[in-house]
């Protein structure tokens, strides 16, 4: 018989890491015991931290799920949400429900804690978006969507030299008003510097009164049938829409950051110029990435005509 409970997000990051390494199948993320405790202890913005559940049989682990808190802003309003990522079932246990059962309890647990506001990605045309889209609209969530993500990536010439990283900024700038930007308070902000896999602030030059421009990467790692394997990963982007001369800075400088001859990404671009993409070494990859926001029917906040977001693919 499967269980499927809240767990205490402080307590389930090894056996929820160790999950998510079983159920993914190679080329995925690596997902360590570090990262991931550092996801489920982002700091809330309105008191409402991370949610886990979990799903076991007998002892053991075989389905898991989380959210963690993220600050958002629409046309400079803050929006607090959260962001749910981390979904993972055990490959014996699949086509049993038990992905529709793990959403279930993560909403109920998320609607309890008075949370207003979901953010989740899928892979275009999966059966899991559909059934990520089900288990949200079975809720009471009115669904949002933001639009289509197509990776990018870049194999880092062997000949590319580490780079100085730009001092970070105080706190990064949140973007035009007519999208989901990121816009993390100063503690999330310090939380995103403590990445457990490295971080590099890759800055661009103001405009305007826009400061922070720019992008976070971090030096991740991927399970690939090789074995683990580091590569740099552009996750955030502050400020834009971008040229071709800030896709220049950003290429470089990810360039920069990642061991020569692996493999760099870009899986959010939005904003970017793609058109320029090619001529900076940038390729399309084969996943594409669906971005949705899920919205309680009582909340009371406005939102106007929305397409894109810059939040991570977390």
């Amino acid at each position: 018989m499967v269980t499927v409970a809240p767990v205490d997000p402080a307590g389930a990051a090894a056996s929820g890491a160790a999950l998510l390494r079983r159920a993914w199948a190679p080329p995925a993320l690596h997902y360590t015991e570090a990262y991931l405790r550092w996801q489920l202890g982002f700091p809330p913005a309105d008191g409402i931290g991370a949610v886990a559940v979990r799903a076991e049989a007998g002892s053991e682990w075989v389905g898991f799920a989380a959210a963690t808190p993220r600050r958002v802003e629409v046309a400079g309003t803050p929006i607090d949400a959260h962001l749910v990522s981390f979904v993972a079932v055990a490959p014996e246990a699949r086509g049993s429900g038990l992905g529709h059962r793990l959403y279930a309890v993560l909403l109920d647990r998320l609607v309890a804690a008075g949370a207003q506001a979901v953010i989740t990605f899928g892979l275009e045309g999966s059966v899991g978006l559909s059934l990520l889209v089900r288990a949200y609209e079975a809720a009471g969530f009115r669904t949002v969507d933001l639009g289509e993500y197509p990776s990018l990536g870049m194999v880092i010439p062997r000949t590319a030299t580490a780079r100085e990283a730009s001092p970070p900024p105080g706190l990064p700038a949140s973007g035009p008003a007519d999208l989901l930007a990121s816009a993390p308070t100063e503690e999330q902000w310090r939380h995103y510097l403590t990445d457990p896999r490295g971080t590099r602030w890759l800055g661009l030059p103001d405009r305007g009164t826009l400061t922070g421009r720019g992008g976070l990467a971090v030096l991740a790692e991927r399970a690939t049938t090789r074995g683990v394997e580091p590569f740099a990963c552009l996750t955030n982007l502050f400020g834009g829409p971008f040229d071709a001369a800030d896709l220049a800075i950003l290429a470089e400088g990810l360039a920069g950051f990642g061991p020569p001859g692996t493999v760099a990404t870009l899986p959010n671009p939005e904003g970017l110029p793609l058109e320029e993409a090619r001529s900076r070494g940038l390729r399309r990859l084969a996943v594409n990435y669906c971005g949705k926001l899920f919205t309680r029917p009582d909340w009371t906040g406005s939102l106007p005509r929305l397409a894109r977001t810059t939040v991570e693919v977390a």
